[in-house]
């Protein structure tokens, strides 16, 4: 029987940091702390660290939820609770694009967009 396995990506610091919107101290300090994904070697005895995708995607699935269920416990699922069950590549997707659009038409630069999307999300979580 021939099994096919998808392909997993390695991302390393510089998209990491695009990723989570984090510096990179900030990741190291959550890291040491356990509150975010440890790296692992890319090579046994190298220097050279990275962090699946996927394993990246999982974390900022779980901080979300968290950030949301323990402000709608009890009440129905907010709309972004039900956009990230359907479908939460849909919505990376969709984060992505209003990056891109965000960044290079209102020249905006990345931690004042983040900040635009925190308060977007705190509204919807809050909702």
């Amino acid at each position: 029987m021939i099994t096919h396995q998808i392909p997993r990506r390695v991302i390393r610091m510089k998209q990491l940091i695009e990723k989570v919107g984090y510096a990179r101290s900030t990741i190291h300090q959550l890291v040491k702390e356990g509150r975010f994904p440890a790296p692992f070697k890319l090579t046994p005895d190298g220097r050279a660290v990275g962090w699946f995708e996927e394993t990246i995607d999982n974390w900022q699935q779980e901080m979300l939820n968290a950030s949301c269920s323990a402000k709608s416990e009890g009440n129905a699922m907010t709309e972004l609770d039900q956009r990230l069950s359907s479908s939460a590549s849909t919505l990376a997707k969709e984060i992505v694009g209003w990056i891109e659009t965000d960044i290079e038409e209102e020249e905006m630069d990345l931690s004042e967009w983040v900040d635009d999307l925190y308060q977007y999300l705190k509204g919807i979580c809050d909702g």
